[in-house]
């Protein structure tokens, strides 16, 4: 039986959870508008056995790069930092903030604004992805 590279997505103030299926290659990204400044910034994720790797970080504005810490001259910095899973914080006030696999879900459908959202990989049978997105009853 094929197994298919997700994302377990996990709201961690309300146990709810969602299967994610990822992109090409097990990869995914979340893109949000910084707080500080406002501007647009994509994170760029590799799902590997038991791990994320954050592989590279979009922003085209100078304030954000030097936030992070990023020399040189961007849009695009590589990154390699790895992590058994993420804890994403759902966005307390307005502005964009979405996770990207196969396709995008808003920050918003995970639960409630400040809420914690664990992050993990899962590799999962059609059938199990199939029968989450029943349950989920139209979230991610």
């Amino acid at each position: 039986m094929p197994w298919i590279p997700c994302l377990e997505l996990v709201n961690l103030e309300s146990s709810r959870s969602w299967i994610l299926s990822l992109g090409r290659g097990g990869s995914f990204s979340i893109q949000y508008e910084h707080s500080m400044y406002g501007a647009e910034v994509r994170e760029h994720y590799l799902v590997g056995q038991g791990e994320i790797r954050l592989m590279a970080v979009e922003t085209s504005h100078p304030g954000v790069a030097g936030y992070y810490g990023f020399d040189g001259v961007g849009p695009r910095y590589q990154i390699l930092r790895q992590m058994p899973e993420v804890v994403l914080r759902l966005r307390m006030g307005p502005g964009r903030q979405s996770l990207v696999g196969s396709h995008e879900v808003q920050g918003k459908q995970l639960g409630a604004p400040g809420d914690r959202v664990l992050l993990r990989p899962a590799a999962c049978t059609m059938a199990r992805f199939l029968l989450n997105r029943l349950e989920s009853e139209g979230h991610p």
